[in-house]
């Protein structure tokens, strides 16, 4: 690399830093001798050519940070609504079965208080029709289920 380049590059980096930083502007020129020079000051005197570059630095120096927080703070949202929703759909999915399990067992005290013969399976598989204490039995089970569970009794 030209040793003068290299001279007027480093001249230049502390002020094109500056620059960035500050949002200034920066001047170019050519002089009559053909010398190219950058400074923040604009030129005095006789000049070939000139250009004015403005160098804009970041709107916000913590912009990357505040986007970063921005995306921390939506992920959280994102899960706990997520979160909410299951929940939700747990207890959805709760209701649902005590709500069948309380059709059940309404169904089943309904129709031991209509005298249907009503049969329960021994442990052999065969099947045996409940007698009457064991139907008074099962009633009073039935009715603690539906007023423990459902709320109301059958």
């Amino acid at each position: 690399m030209n040793p003068r380049l290299l001279a007027r590059l480093l001249l230049v980096a502390p002020l094109l830093a500056d620059s960035l930083a500050a949002g200034q502007n920066m001047y170019k020129w050519v002089d009559e001798s053909g010398r190219v020079t950058y400074s923040d000051q604009p030129p005095v005197g006789k000049v070939k050519s000139q250009e004015v570059v403005r160098i804009v630095g970041p709107a916000n120096a913590g912009a990357a940070r505040q986007m970063a927080d921005q995306d921390i703070q939506f992920k959280k949202r994102q899960e706990e609504a997520a979160r909410k929703q299951a929940e939700t759909a747990k207890k959805e999915q709760f209701e649902a079965v005590k709500q069948d399990a309380c059709a059940r067992a309404r169904g089943e005290l309904r129709a031991l208080r209509e005298n249907v013969p009503i049969s329960r399976m021994t442990e052999r598989g065969e099947p045996v029709l409940l007698d009457a204490g064991a139907r008074e039995a099962e009633g009073k089970r039935l009715e603690a289920f539906i007023e423990e569970s459902c709320g109301s009794s059958g």
